[in-house]
C-alpha cells in the first residue's frame, strides 16, 4: 500500500510459481522478494528470472529479517541488485525501489556516442547467456590515447575513436546475437 502510494504499481503474490508467472505477464522493472516464501526461497525465483529472456532483466530487490553478512552477500551473489534487512523503515521502502527504477531505465538506455547498450544492460546480457549456457564470444577493446589539443588524443580524435569502435563493437555483438 505504501508504495502504491508513492505512485508504484504494485502486484503482490506470496508463492514463487505465482509471482513468476504474474511476472510474465506485467514484465516488472523491479521484483520485490522475501528470501523466505510458503513454496521456497525467493532466491529460486531471482534464477528463474535471470534465466528468463523477458524478464532478467528487471532488477531484483531482497527484504528479509535475516541480517547476517553472509546471508546478505548470498542474495547478491544469486544476482539480486540489492538487499533490505526487516524492519524496514519508510526511507528505505522509497529509496531502494526508486533507486532500483533508475537502474532498470539504465538498462534500456543507449550510449548516444556509440550507440552501444549501456554497461549494465551488457552485463545483463552476457550473465543471462552464461546462466542460460548460451555460447558465447567476448572481445575486450580499451582505447588509452593521451589528452591533445590535435590529433588522436584531441576531443574530436577522441569522439571519432569512439565511433569507429563502437560501430565496429556493435557490428561484433549483433553477430554474436548479444545486442
Amino acid at each position: 500500500r505504501t508504495l502504491s502510494l508513492a505512485g508504484f504499481e504494485v502486484h503482490t503474490l506470496n508463492t514463487i510459481g505465482g509471482a513468476f508467472e504474474l511476472g510474465k505477464r506485467v514484465k516488472p522493472d523491479i521484483f520485490i522478494l522475501d528470501v523466505i516464501l510458503p513454496d521456497g526461497l525467493g532466491y529460486q525465483l531471482c534464477r528463474r528470472i535471470r534465466k528468463d529472456p523477458e524478464l532478467y532483466t528487471a532488477s531484483v530487490l531482497f527484504v528479509s529479517s535475516l541480517d547476517e553478512r553472509p546471508e546478505i552477500e548470498f542474495a547478491i551473489e544469486q544476482d539480486g541488485d540489492a538487499y533490505i534487512v526487516k524492519p524496514i523503515t519508510k526511507g528505505e521502502l522509497f529509496e531502494k525501489p526508486k533507486n532500483l527504477t533508475q537502474l532498470s531505465e539504465n538498462v534500456s538506455k543507449v550510449d548516444p556516442l556509440t550507440q552501444l547498450p549501456s554497461r549494465e544492460a551488457f552485463r545483463r546480457s552476457l550473465d543471462h547467456r552464461f546462466i542460460n549456457e548460451i555460447p558465447t564470444g567476448v572481445v575486450c577493446v580499451q582505447l588509452c590515447f593521451p589528452r591533445g589539443e590535435s590529433g588522436p588524443g584531441s576531443a574530436e580524435g577522441m569522439d571519432l575513436m569512439t565511433t569507429v569502435s563502437g560501430k565496429a563493437l556493435r557490428s561484433v555483438l549483433r553477430n554474436a546475437g548479444v545486442c
